[in-house]
């Protein structure tokens, strides 16, 4: 089978043709991911199928403390450029420990 190259060998109608297929074929898709998103998690209309239950652990783990460090705060914050005398900002938070 030859080869078809769109801009020497396609009619300007096939082009038309093979863009509206492209189009729906691309609106199938999303509305096959949209309906199995809200077959999930629901909607207004209609409750989905997903539960999520509490859990407790039997045992009570040991908590560590960790840190989230923001390097470049006023960056971040859209006051100025990134640069090496800007103050980190050092978030502490509980993790469980490793095992």
């Amino acid at each position: 089978m030859k080869k078809k190259y769109i801009d020497e060998d396609l009619p300007h109608e096939e082009l038309k043709s093979i863009k509206v297929d492209l189009t729906e074929f691309i609106k199938n898709l999303e509305e096959e991911k949209i309906k199995k998103i809200v077959e999930i998690s629901g909607s207004q209309d209609k409750k989905g199928s997903l539960i999520v239950l509490d859990a407790y652990p039997e045992k009570l783990p040991k908590l560590e403390t960790d840190i989230m460090n923001v390097h470049y705060p006023e960056y971040y914050s859209g006051e100025k450029l990134p640069a090496d005398n800007q103050q980190p900002n050092p978030i502490n938070f509980i993790t469980i420990s490793k095992g």
